[in-house]
């Protein structure tokens, strides 16, 4: 039997490096790179996790959106450790203007 080693690509592009996956979208779509810090005042900034109608406040509060983004595959990781067998969960950022506890804290 013959095993073929599987090859990780980024963003569906078929390119192993993040990096340059990411300049070949941008180049591709002429997308202009995000600003790095993007603010809403008042606003706070969780990472969730979705399953049909329900929602958990797992990590937060952040004070901008591109930091709750880049704790996001933090919350999938602790999500699958902590639930092993559910699949159908959805992880992602949302933004309120009040302070909720999380399950994670921060």
């Amino acid at each position: 039997m013959d095993f073929t080693e599987e090859r990780i690509t980024y963003l569906g592009t078929g390119i192993a490096d993040l990096a340059a996956a990411k300049r070949y979208l941008r180049s591709k779509f002429n997308q202009r790179p995000l600003e790095p810090i993007l603010r809403r005042p008042g606003a706070r900034f969780y990472v969730t996790a979705r399953r049909g109608r329900r929602t958990a406040f797992l990590l937060g509060p952040y004070v901008s959106h591109m930091t709750a983004l880049a704790d996001v595959p933090r919350g999938r990781r602790l999500v699958r450790d902590r639930f092993p067998f559910e699949f159908d969960v959805a992880v992602g950022t949302t933004s309120i203007l009040t302070t909720v506890p999380t399950r994670f804290g921060r």
